[in-house]
């Protein structure tokens, strides 16, 4: 996302991040957003003023973007709930089975979620959702 949509989604973040301080009403998206806004107080201080929303952060220089981060978390959400690619929720269930805590076997899956992004933007391709799941499903192995 980039411009104005960018910029629309991160203040997003932002406005569930002050509702949540306001015990205020949130939707159910809001609320999604503000479960993983949980699972990651590190991030909270970007919500203490609004020059953090215009931010670039650059995986060149080692820097990871905190909004692309818990954005991938809200894709896996979606993916693992309408269980899209087909076995998605069954490898998430399996890691869950395995030991691991839902963060971090949200964790483990958009490592690969965002390389195969990565790879399909670097190379203008559509994504391969069975090569996908595979690479999902060696996790399973790994534990």
């Amino acid at each position: 996302m980039y411009g104005n949509e960018r910029q629309a989604y991160r203040k997003l973040f932002s406005e569930v991040y002050h509702k949540m301080q306001n015990n205020a009403v949130l939707t159910p998206l809001e609320a999604q957003i503000a479960a993983v806004l949980d699972e990651h107080p590190y991030y909270h201080v970007l919500f203490q003023n609004d020059q953090s929303l215009a931010q670039d952060f650059l995986a060149a220089q080692g820097e990871e973007n905190p909004f692309l981060h818990m954005s991938l978390h809200l894709a896996l959400q979606d993916q693992i709930k309408t269980n899209r690619p087909s076995g998605i929720a069954q490898v998430y269930q399996g890691l869950l089975t395995k030991g691991l805590d839902a963060h971090e076997a949200e964790h483990q899956m958009l490592e690969i979620l965002a390389e195969f992004m990565w790879q399909s933007l670097k190379h203008q391709q559509t994504n391969n959702e069975q090569a996908y799941l595979e690479q999902l499903k060696r996790l399973l192995t790994r534990h």
